[in-house]
């Protein structure tokens, strides 16, 4: 790993350019947060729009660059990247699933990820854009969080107190109080990493803490045990990261004595200041109702993983292409062990049922990706952004091992972005 600059070194022409000049990527970040308001964007009527608006965007980057009017990056994680792109087409040609419309649109779900990570890469180019997208993801992770919160305590059965949502307890924007926490664990980290930047003011790090604090308590209040899990972990790798971190060289300020310096040199520390904020903003939200669903008090766990041990079985009927990308709600009635009245649509581990619609082929696939993607980052520069990056991606991934983070458009898309602007070129 080679250390970086912070983001905020660029020459005077990238600041010039400013957002116009990588439209691409803010109209990928513009498709997360659309979905994310869209009660996570698991309607086809909200999906489909974006999806389409992501598609002609990228076919325009494609078409600039066939015609030498822009110059696009190649890189080798485009290749296993098209090939899970292409792997529900091979099942649809090869009539290997078992419903033809549920991998048509899952081809549309992958075709749409492919897009926006295509249009973060390419915007990931310009420290700028980099810059902008970390404030971004900070900011929007706080106000969905804020908004969470009032709307609990305010209209605590309907979404922006609008929509009345009767099978669930919503919070904020989505429906499932899983997803909704799997989604601030993926902007969760740019708050740390903002929080955690040298050379800032006091005032700027309780500015940013504030909102890492207030991202940790909404998913505390949601009582997600993967979500605080996954939260959990990302401080530990965000600690880790300080220990590890060389510290730069103070900023001059004005002369400070007694109480007042004290106070400045303990706040001025991230990770203290950070717990003080956490601790604040979780008890004053609550936390009981979490505490209530921990292992042991909560008989669902128990139901979780006999799906997911099924829907590890399912795979093995048909362990090389499987039943079909989206089919495995179609496919698990006939292994179910039990009957309690309940449709399901998901397994409880996203890994489970891509081994049970995809096969052998899918794993692999997918195992290429991810090594592929690791070995990107492994040799390039790391600044500040590619640490949240890997923070939101390492937290995500352990999340979708025991819930369907994946199958939710907006968290699918939030990835990707994730995914491609991580990576400094």
């Amino acid at each position: 790993m080679k250390p970086a600059p912070a983001l905020t070194t660029q020459s005077a022409g990238q600041s010039r350019a400013g957002w116009a000049c990588d439209p691409g990527g803010w109209i990928a970040a513009a498709a997360v947060i659309t979905l994310m308001l869209a009660f996570g964007g698991v309607q086809a009527r909200w999906y489909l729009p974006v999806y389409g608006v992501l598609y002609i965007t990228t076919f325009i980057y494609l078409l600039l660059a066939a015609r030498g009017r822009i110059q696009l990056d190649w890189n080798p994680i485009f290749l296993p990247g098209i090939a899970l792109i292409c792997l529900p087409l091979m099942q649809l040609a090869l009539h290997t699933t078992v419903n033809r419309a549920a991998s048509a649109t899952g081809l549309l779900h992958l075709l749409a990820a492919g897009c926006a990570f295509s249009l973060a890469w390419w915007a990931g180019k310009n420290p700028h854009f980099r810059e902008h997208w970390l404030r971004f993801a900070a900011i929007a992770g706080g106000l969905l969080a804020m908004e969470a919160i009032a709307q609990f305590y305010l209209f605590r059965s309907r979404i922006f107190g609008i929509f009345p949502i009767s099978s669930n307890q919503p919070i904020g924007s989505f429906v499932n109080h899983d997803d909704f926490a799997a989604g601030m664990e993926l902007l969760f980290p740019a708050a740390l990493v903002l929080m955690a930047r040298a050379g800032q003011t006091l005032t700027q790090k309780i500015t940013w803490g504030c909102l890492a604090a207030i991202i940790f308590a909404a998913v505390i209040l949601s009582a997600s045990r993967g979500g605080a899990i996954g939260l959990t972990v990302e401080l530990l790798l965000f600690w880790l990261w300080q220990r590890k971190k060389k510290p730069s060289a103070p900023v001059p300020r004005k002369q400070k004595t007694g109480l007042e310096a004290g106070f400045s040199q303990a706040m001025g520390r991230s990770w203290p200041m950070l717990l003080v904020l956490i601790l604040l903003f979780a008890g004053a939200t609550g936390y009981q109702r979490l505490i209530r669903r921990i292992p042991g008090t909560n008989p669902e766990l128990h139901s979780r993983l006999s799906l997911d041990a099924v829907t590890w079985q399912m795979g093995w009927e048909k362990p090389i292409l499987g039943w079909g990308v989206g089919s495995w709600a179609f496919v698990y009635p006939q292994f179910a062990r039990w009957d309690d009245g309940l449709i399901l649509l998901y397994a409880h581990c996203d890994y489970a049922q891509w081994w049970a619609e995809t096969g052998v082929a899918g794993l692999i696939l997918a195992v290429g990706f991810a090594a592929v993607f690791m070995n990107e980052l492994k040799n390039q520069v790391w600044d500040e952004l590619a640490w949240a990056a890997l923070f939101a991606i390492a937290a995500v991934c352990l999340h979708a091992s025991f819930d369907f983070i994946w199958h939710i458009p907006a968290l699918w898309l939030l990835t990707a972005v994730w995914m491609g602007v991580g990576q400094r070129h």
